[in-house]
């Protein structure tokens, strides 16, 4: 299947009206936003066309916006936000989406400390010991952790109680300052592997795509456009949600090649990875510059 590099996006942008657009490994690396990202943002936003910053970030959107602002987003581009714990925390109050009506009330969180407050002021109680749990709540690693194996004795635990893991990141991993991080979902994979139960929150998966499109003005799905580094999220949840896509090769798959963000990487190279997942984007650029 052909694939087509494009290097300015102003090319796409008479093609459509609303972009859904990844945050991690686009807009920055964990560190600053790029430079080149807000100005092609903010001619996106000049020209009166829709963004919405579409996230695996297993936090509130305010949260977030707050953590984009520090970093040098401008506040107007980071008005509209649908994060995956945003997105959970949706889920879990209606009840009535995502099979998550039967999970329970009492969680038990596997998260840094910080996180984990998705589901204050609910009626969902936090527990700190898995024998009171009605539920797993996955965030991504715990505190002063690195790997899986160090959360062995609560997947082993949760796996023997039956207990149902909510995923609150499907992500594998990110690169965050050039260096390999895990994300919940590499533990939820390890769970599933073993035996577990999971249900999933975020980017592939269709819950958070029909949230951004109810908040969407532009109604026609092929006027939308997903913008994102992850081919099994953002990529493969575009094609599943019926969406045109641009991958940025500059993110995830430099990190895999141990590359820089902007350098080209070669076309076969490119056309292996998508071969090896079965999903094509649209389109290809290695960083989102205008």
């Amino acid at each position: 299947m052909k694939i087509v590099k494009i290097n300015s996006f102003r090319k796409l942008i008479p093609n459509y009206d609303a972009f859904l657009i990844d945050i991690w490994g686009v807009i920055h690396g964990g560190g600053h936003i790029y430079p080149e990202v807000i100005n092609c943002l903010d001619s996106i936003l000049s020209l009166k066309k829709e963004i919405i910053l579409l996230s695996n970030a297993p936090r509130r959107a305010h949260h977030v916006a707050n953590l984009l602002k520090s970093k040098g987003l401008p506040e107007d581009i980071c008005s509209k936000i649908v994060s995956s714990g945003e997105a959970t925390r949706i889920a879990l109050l209606e009840k009535n989406t995502l099979n998550t009506m039967n999970l329970g009330k009492n969680y038990f969180v596997i998260g840094p400390h910080s996180d984990n407050d998705l589901l204050n002021n609910t009626f969902f109680d936090q527990v700190y010991s898995l024998s009171q749990a009605d539920f797993i709540l996955a965030i991504g690693l715990n505190s002063h952790t690195t790997s899986i194996e160090e959360h062995r004795d609560i997947i082993n635990y949760g796996i023997k109680k039956s207990l149902i893991m909510l995923c609150v990141n499907p992500d594998i991993e990110v690169v965050r300052l050039g260096k390999k991080e895990l994300c919940a979902g590499a533990l939820a994979k390890k769970y599933s592997e073993l035996g577990g139960s999971v249900i999933y929150v975020g980017k592939p998966y269709q819950f958070i795509y029909d949230l951004c499109l109810n908040h969407l003005k532009t109604r026609d799905k092929k006027r939308v456009l997903c913008i994102g580094d992850g081919i099994n999220t953002d990529i493969l949840g575009a094609r599943n949600a019926g969406l045109d896509s641009i991958l940025i090769t500059g993110g995830l798959i430099a990190g895999e090649l141990d590359t820089v963000r902007d350098k080209d990487i070669p076309m076969e190279d490119l056309i292996d990875i998508c071969r090896n997942s079965d999903v094509y984007p649209t389109a290809i650029m290695s960083t989102l510059r205008w």
